[in-house]
């Protein structure tokens, strides 16, 4: 038996609303995958007490039913996944394997539900799956190996699919679906208190679909060059960092900072970007309108209709830093110490700013 056999390889890689769904369907198609199969799965993994660094899941729908137990690595991309078959026929078993499971001291549990696609190919698998937790959810393409002669065999199969897919060179996720939907509890419980270690901290990710915003707007390149004016759909995530909890075990009151997330991309929908401190473009309100002018262009606007923004720019790397500092300001999570925003305009084109954050003094 190979050494890899209870290897799992894998990439991972988050897709957002404007990702094009049926496209990549086309593309997977036109491989002649072997077989393929789209159901609904339930998921549940629990943390426990007596096997620190490691979850289990047991997973349960119309075609399989396993008991599965998974290492917690820094990179997701190489992990231990030992499978055990307990057999679809038998019906769910998951009163059982909660009785099982208790012997080892379970200190979490948490359901995820996904709807999958999954295509087999002689050395891949790729799978496509939307997975949800209440209000929570994400899409992802993942590349898993089925052929595994080595680490690095394995790795060179996906990268060759990635291509053919047209992921070549994007950015991948190195974190677990358990690690993105549950990031606390994950951090906190993954291994025992007495040997984490005191620099370790909680990462919070919110990626909703709705932090979103569309605009228009022209960029910039240098006196000679500017696009011409068109739009974006404007897409936001939020991490927040802090190395404590409060008492429930909780860094962020994901309430507050969704609602402060929304009303901000709220501020920016539908509305046209304008850099006022361009060196590049002049700026002249007049008549309740405004002209904006760039070597022999010219537009002119209600004024309602522009957002003039105290920047040199409208690239993604500046909206990025306005968002963070505009969030900065209102942001109320005593506990964090660091946040990043992100702010993608395309699938594959986006731009992370991460700070820390400056604790403001008291009244």
């Amino acid at each position: 038996m190979s050494q890899n056999e209870f290897r799992e390889i894998e990439h991972k890689f988050i897709v957002g609303d404007d990702f094009d769904l049926e496209d990549f369907r086309a593309r997977v198609r036109a491989f002649d995958p072997e077989r393929t199969i789209a159901q609904e799965v339930r998921d549940v993994y629990y943390l426990t007490r007596g096997r620190p660094g490691f979850i289990y899941r047991h997973r349960f729908d119309r075609e399989l039913q396993h008991l599965s137990v998974k290492s917690l690595e820094r990179d997701s991309e190489v992990r231990l996944e030992v499978n055990l078959d307990l057999g679809q026929h038998r019906g769910d078993q998951q009163e059982t394997v909660e009785a099982f499971l208790d012997s080892l001291d379970v200190v979490w549990r948490g359901v995820i539900h996904k709807d999958i696609e999954v295509y087999y190919f002689p050395d891949c698998e790729i799978v496509l799956y939307g997975a949800r937790v209440g209000e929570s959810s994400v899409r992802c393409i993942e590349f898993e190996a089925r052929r595994k002669p080595s680490v690095d065999d394995a790795i060179e199969i996906l990268r060759r699919y990635e291509e053919l897919m047209g992921f070549g060179g994007r950015r991948r996720t190195k974190k677990s679906l358990v690690e993105i939907l549950f990031p606390s509890v994950v951090a906190g419980l993954s291994r025992p208190e007495e040997t984490m270690n005191r620099q370790a901290t909680f990462t919070v990710l919110l990626a909703k679909q709705d932090f979103k915003f569309s605009c228009a707007h022209l960029l910039l390149f240098d006196a000679e060059t500017a696009e011409l004016l068109h739009g974006h759909n404007y897409q936001v995530a939020v991490e927040v960092g802090g190395r404590a909890l409060d008492e429930e075990g909780l860094l962020v009151d994901f309430r507050r900072v969704k609602t402060q997330i929304r009303d901000l991309c709220a501020e920016l929908d539908s509305r046209t970007l304008v850099p006022a401190r361009s060196r590049h473009l002049t700026v002249e309100r007049r008549d309740g309108g405004v002209d904006i002018t760039f070597r022999d262009r010219s537009y002119r606007f209600p004024e309602s209709d522009l957002l003039l923004l105290e920047r040199r720019n409208t690239s993604i790397e500046v909206l990025a830093k306005m968002v963070w500092e505009r969030l900065a300001e209102v942001l109320e999570v005593p506990r964090a110490t660091e946040l990043g925003v992100s702010v993608s305009q395309t699938t594959g084109q986006e731009c992370w700013y991460r700070a820390p954050l400056v604790t403001r003094p008291g009244p």
